[in-house]
């Protein structure tokens, strides 16, 4: 369901971590920075965990913002295998979709904010902590700031690992409310340090410090303080769900990074999948629910034009990603809302049953990142093809040319993407930055039209 036949051999940086969109959080962190403890896996098992985590990306659409999830993952993979532990966070999943005054697990942002003022309204309370609260207040703390903080991740980079096994079981069994009683007992057992600190910046020292590793005596210790704290009302039935924590407000005028991939099958083609998770997010959302499919490639349909066109004509209704593949690693491309088809001049962009802005030009040099440039407006000339001129992508200079035999590209300044030359012609990055060679033919070494159906 994620992957379609083919699964991807690895998973690079960045990978879902659902902890993107609020105030001082990077976004798209490395997991390393979200997993605590991610040096208990081995290669396998972080390879495993990144894999689980493109899976629920995939196949969840309920998680928006839960950096405890890849936490919980990771305490998991150390005692069920992989299956089992896809399984258990599945059953999790699946409870969260019935009503409930407390959810089982806080999966985006308007739970986080009701799940701080749950807690700050209950730590006030008597028996509970609420001469620490009154300090950081009065050191004028921002309590709803300093405790989205603390709770966010599930206390994950705040707790040794023998402590968090204990609170993943019995959250497992109570749901997130572990969380809230654990983060209490917590803030308990640093009072005595909460108290000495002089200014706020002192108190968040203090509530980021990640404990040492403790002996079971002293996880004992701290569950008994946790259950033992007089929480009785931890309904968010009547929270507000408005935006008053700005540390939890979305954030303004940015772009959240958008994790998605095809689903891939045989013959999958050379794509890298690299190539394929930077330039998926471009493909609008109508397209991304179809999967692109191999229909031409020379080396297995023969070197004709002819039968390229003949192969895409089959797939006249689909939409398409095309690769050409220079030397050194080079790889240009396009996706287009229709597939090639032989035409005299350009296509009228009013014939396309797709609109023709969603067309995006895309290069990757050498192995590096890969540049993508959407389509401006600028004319009226995305694609042409015909076995005497080849294909023709992008006009007033194309920002790809395949020629005829379908061996020889170039690429040139194109105002249909405000595009540079994509691919250099001497096989040097310096050749396109310096404009050098624009419009001169150079090899491909493969070609491959897929087909999003």
């Amino acid at each position: 369901r994620s992957f379609g036949a083919v699964h991807p051999v690895e998973f690079q940086d960045p990978v879902p971590t659902f902890c993107q969109g609020v105030q001082g959080i990077e976004d798209a962190p490395p997991l390393k920075a979200v997993v605590k403890h991610l040096w208990l896996l081995k290669p396998q098992g972080q390879h495993i965990l990144r894999r689980l985590l493109w899976v629920s990306q995939l196949t969840s659409h309920q998680i928006e913002f839960c950096p405890f999830l890849p936490n919980l993952m990771l305490v998991l993979l150390t005692f069920f295998s992989e299956a089992e532990t896809m399984f258990i966070i599945s059953e999790l999943l699946l409870g969260t979709e019935a009503p409930s005054d407390y959810p089982k697990i806080i999966l985006n942002l308007s739970q986080m904010q009701k799940q701080v003022k749950v807690f700050i309204r209950e730590g006030k309370k008597r028996g509970n902590i609420p001469e620490i609260l009154a300090h950081m207040e009065g050191l004028g703390v921002n309590l709803e700031e300093a405790v989205t903080r603390f709770l966010q991740d599930g206390l994950a980079s705040k707790l040794p690992f023998r402590t968090l096994t204990r609170l993943v079981g019995a959250f497992l069994v109570e749901g997130s409310e572990v969380i809230l009683r654990f983060g209490m007992a917590l803030l308990k057992r640093k009072q005595e340090s909460i108290l000495a600190c002089k200014t706020a910046a002192e108190v968040t020292q203090v509530l980021d410090h990640s404990e040492d590793q403790v002996n079971h005596e002293e996880v004992e210790a701290l569950s008994k303080v946790a259950y033992s704290l007089p929480i009785k009302n931890l309904s968010m039935a009547r929270v507000s769900s408005s935006w008053k924590i700005s540390y939890a407000a979305p954030k303004q005028s940015y772009e959240k990074h958008l994790f998605c991939r095809p689903r891939l099958y045989e013959p999958r083609g050379n794509v890298p999948n690299a190539v394929w998770e930077a330039i998926w997010p471009w493909v609008p959302a109508n397209c991304r629910v179809y999967d692109p499919h191999l229909v031409y490639v020379p080396v297995m349909d023969g070197t004709s034009l002819r039968t390229c066109l003949e192969k895409c004509k089959k797939n006249k209704d689909a939409a398409m990603v095309f690769f050409a593949y220079g030397k050194n690693l080079d790889i240009m491309g396009g996706f287009s809302p229709t597939i090639w088809a032989r035409t005299s001049g350009y296509l009228d962009l009013m014939s396309f049953a797709r609109a023709a802005e969603d067309a995006f030009v895309f290069r990757r040099l050498q192995g590096g990142s890969v540049d993508v440039y959407p389509w401006t407006g600028a004319n009226q000339m995305l694609m042409q093809a015909s076995e005497m001129n080849g294909l023709v992508f992008g006009g007033d200079d194309a920002a790809i040319h395949i020629n005829k035999d379908l061996q020889r590209a170039s690429s040139s300044s194109c105002k249909s993407f405000n595009s540079p030359p994509l691919l250099p012609t001497g096989g040097h990055q310096a050749d396109v930055d310096a404009g050098q060679g624009i419009g001169d033919w150079f090899e491909i070494v493969r070609f491959e039209v897929f087909a999003l159906k």
